[in-house]
């Protein structure tokens, strides 16, 4: 009769590598894993797995069992959740990454209301541009990310929260375009777009570009006159004296994009917390 063990040592055995390297994250004996696998070729009528050299390798029928195989651990991890959580409330731990510009911007009052209305709950916040939150997803060292990437072309990213476009910013009282303009930007897909639109085109030889790490010093940059900004257009502060200009050259867009979001195996606090975050953004950013 085959059950859930079974399926756990075959599908560990191609994952880790080995019958062994199995029976060790299993704490059985080598013999158990090998009975086990048996068991199930025997059940199926067909052979699961073939030793290549040095390696495990899986048959067709082996790799689609396999497949299916994450899927249904992922459903076990899920249901033993929400049984835990059954009786919790909204408890439990977060683990979430933002883009920086999100975190000095869009998320302060969304977190604000999310954790006063869920005092049990323990979020760990990371912050990082779009590749450091993908990367830190891909660790598994968070649950859940929230990104700003750039659309040079092609159209909406469909998972996107928001979207937008990039801007040129100053401060009111420090911009004279008879004068060559400094632009400062980051050193992301925005930028390298941004210096092939100005390839060749006469008209605008008075603009240099100036690279700066990230949008949020870019934006006290400009905002203290240094040059004008070229940043997504939240950032964008009037309160700081700061408004957007049009300098004449085509501007790369932007979308607002969660990471980890569809992962089944998050617990129901989590999955909640980035329901209620797209509600929010629903609402306008």
């Amino acid at each position: 009769m085959i059950n859930i063990h079974h399926i756990k040592y075959f599908y560990d055995s191609l994952q880790l590598g080995s019958l062994t390297a199995s029976a060790k994250a299993n704490r059985v004996t080598l013999s158990a894993v090998s009975q086990a696998i048996a068991g199930l070729e025997e059940a199926m009528g067909t052979p699961l797995l073939v030793h290549g050299k040095n390696r495990l390798v899986a048959t067709p029928q082996g790799r689609l069992l396999c497949e299916r195989c994450s899927d249904v651990f992922v459903s076990i991890e899920r249901m033993f959740l929400e049984v835990a959580e059954a009786d919790a409330g909204e408890a439990g731990q977060i683990r979430f990454a933002a883009s920086h510009s999100l975190c000095n911007t869009v998320l302060p009052g969304f977190l604000q209301s999310y954790l006063a209305r869920c005092p049990k709950v323990e979020l760990s916040l990371l912050t990082g541009d779009a590749i450091k939150v993908r990367e830190l997803i891909l660790a598994r060292k968070i649950d859940v990310g929230l990104a700003v990437e750039t659309r040079t072309g092609g159209p909406r990213n469909r998972s996107a929260l928001a979207s937008g476009a990039f801007v040129f910013a100053c401060h009111r009282d420090h911009i004279d375009k008879s004068r060559e303009v400094l632009v400062l930007g980051d050193k992301g897909e925005e930028v390298l777009a941004l210096r092939e639109a100005l390839r060749g085109r006469k008209a605008l030889s008075k603009i240099r570009l100036m690279h700066t790490q990230s949008w949020e010093v870019i934006t006290s940059l400009a905002a203290a006159g240094v040059g004008v900004g070229y940043v997504p257009d939240f950032l964008v502060d009037e309160k700081k004296g700061l408004h957007a200009i049009d300098l004449g050259v085509p501007r790369s867009l932007y979308d607002i994009v969660p990471h980890g979001a569809d992962t089944l195996a998050h617990s129901r606090t989590i999955r909640r917390f980035m329901d209620e975050m797209i509600a929010y953004f629903k609402k306008g950013i």
